[in-house]
């Protein structure tokens, strides 16, 4: 984005629809997810505005407010994983053919990192099980890289909570929405969550 355009939801809206109907990786300025978090904090502050007041505007502004963020989220999820399928693509291209061929002039830095992480670790495999087969020699993808550590997956922990107060909706560190809930109601959650409400006290462990 340039400095004299203004994020709102309509320009992230246009990033969206140009990515989409784009086959090629869209140049957008480095400072774009810095602009959309700024955006999304000032829709946030808006809202919490809003929960100050009890008054008929201030609830109909509040639930508003509330639908913005979530498509706001909605569609910064879905840019995400437009342009990581496409530098997933562009990696999986790059270990086929060439990766001096390769424009990568319209990846971020972040992004870059990402294309780059991907590549060593396709070439790797790629090396170990494909190039050994054609080689008449028996793979070796039983052996564990030292930089690929396999990460153990673990369900998470659940706690029951009551709550002492009224909370918002909220959303959780995958976009899972929470909410909302009033004194006295009673519900399942992963203890990470669960925990911060414990601290905050707005909610006691049943």
């Amino acid at each position: 984005m340039s400095e004299d355009v203004v994020f709102t939801y309509e320009t992230l809206y246009e990033f969206l629809r140009r990515e989409k109907t784009k086959e090629e990786l869209q140049e957008i300025d480095e400072k774009f997810y810095e602009e959309a978090l700024n955006y999304l904090r000032e829709k946030q502050d808006l809202y919490d505005e809003t929960l100050k007041k009890d008054d008929l505007f201030s609830v109909g502004e509040r639930d508003s407010l509330q639908l913005q963020i979530n498509n706001i989220r909605k569609l910064l999820k879905d840019f995400y994983d437009k342009r990581e399928r496409k530098i997933i693509d562009m990696a999986i291209n790059a270990v086929k053919i060439n990766k001096n061929v390769i424009d990568t002039n319209s990846l971020l830095n972040s992004e870059r990192e990402l294309y780059e992480k991907i590549i060593s670790l396709l070439e790797i495999f790629r090396k170990d099980i494909l190039l050994k087969v054609l080689m008449l020699r028996k793979p070796t993808i039983e052996e564990q890289k030292p930089d690929i550590v396999e990460e153990k997956k673990e369900e998470p922990k659940i706690k029951t909570v009551k709550f002492k107060e009224n909370v918002e909706q909220f959303v959780g560190k995958n976009l899972e929405i929470y909410g909302p809930f009033s004194a006295e109601d009673e519900a399942k959650l992963p203890s990470e969550i669960a925990q911060i409400l414990l601290t905050q006290g707005k909610a006691e462990e049943v």
